[in-house]
């Protein structure tokens, strides 16, 4: 078992988006970059309980010490890394945080088992070194992954009607930045650079995010049956969103009407939908099937607001752990030079 508190501890914060970090500090082939001290990094055969398995050197000052099997034991996407030292009786927990200032990484070290009970009254001598360890090799990290080039990859597609979303639409979106960053969060008007093809990137984005978040506010019905016969960006997205069956698609209602409710919300607008007829039915049936189908979520007014959008991130973090790619896959070798 390991100790209640631990007693190696580190932090940082890294200006990158959360998603960006994780998935760099998950990836075995950037074991060797995560700390200094690593002269040597060999994959193994995963072990029975394990994610990942691998011999490490490590080199101090001019003494090499090792081998050291190393498992990676427990991974919650966007969120954690547990890894297992056997040998040396350590656990190392890597935890993860989004924040205004980028990503907090927050790493502790661990004793357990015979180590624990032998090193107990060493702890208060061995902290400093160890505690600057932690430092350095955190240090490390951040200089390498704030020295890559950002990444933008789209996981969450933000659909609106601009001119009726100012307000609100505006807090959801910084609100879902907050939490996933710069690049991850898919707003036309913030992710498309200068120059740039407006359809063709709207495309791309589409194609590539994992979820499409359709925000639905008073009026959004009504603007889908003024535009039936003429072009709408809105209705195009949602209905190219809708035939890939990969895609999560969530309807995310806001009102404010005293008499608002989801079901009865629901139900008014796949009402308004079925009576545009005629040539325009089929532009809208995708549209009115897919709220039919889909669970859709509310947000209510403050002081619901935060509740009501924590529900919708936990239902994105899901998604994460559905979709992230699991890096237990032959981690390649790794030589420090």
């Amino acid at each position: 078992m390991a100790t209640n508190d631990a007693p190696f501890t580190g932090s940082i914060i890294v200006d990158r988006p959360i998603m960006e970090v994780f998935e760099y500090a998950s990836d075995p082939k950037y074991l060797g970059y995560w700390y200094p001290f690593y002269s040597r990094i060999d994959p193994l055969q995963t072990a029975p309980g394990s994610l990942l398995s691998y011999n490490i050197i490590l080199q101090i000052g001019s003494l090499p010490w090792g081998p050291f099997q190393i498992d990676l034991v427990s991974l919650v996407p966007g969120r954690r890394l547990l890894y297992h030292c056997l040998r040396g009786g350590v656990i190392l927990r890597v935890e993860f945080e989004p924040s205004s200032q980028g990503t907090i990484v927050h790493t502790s070290m661990s004793l357990w088992s015979w180590q624990a009970v032998l090193l107990a009254f060493t702890i208060p001598l061995s902290r400093p070194f160890f505690n600057d360890w932690i430092s350095q090799s955190l240090a490390s990290f951040k200089r390498n992954v704030e020295g890559r080039v950002a990444q933008n990859k789209p996981f969450v597609f933000f659909s609106y009607r601009r001119e009726q979303a100012m307000y609100t639409g505006g807090r959801i979106y910084d609100a879902l930045l907050q939490e996933f960053g710069e690049g991850f969060v898919f707003r036309d008007i913030n992710s498309i650079s200068g120059g740039s093809k407006w359809e063709s990137s709207i495309r791309t984005a589409l194609e590539n995010c994992k979820v499409v978040i359709a925000y639905i506010n008073d009026g959004w019905e009504d603007e889908i049956k003024k535009r039936i016969n003429k072009t709408d960006v809105l209705r195009e997205e949602l209905i190219f969103s809708l035939l890939q069956e990969e895609k999560i698609f969530i309807p995310l209602f806001t009102s404010q009407k005293k008499e608002f409710g989801l079901n009865v919300r629901i139900d008014g607008i796949n009402s308004t939908l079925n009576e545009i007829g005629g040539d325009s039915a089929h532009k809208v049936s995708n549209i009115t099937k897919a709220l039919k189908d889909r669970h859709g979520l509310l947000l209510r007014r403050d002081p619901d607001f935060q509740p009501d959008f924590q529900k919708l991130l936990k239902d994105l973090w899901t998604v994460v752990s559905k979709a992230t790619t699991n890096p237990a896959l032959k981690p390649q070798p790794h030589q420090v030079e």
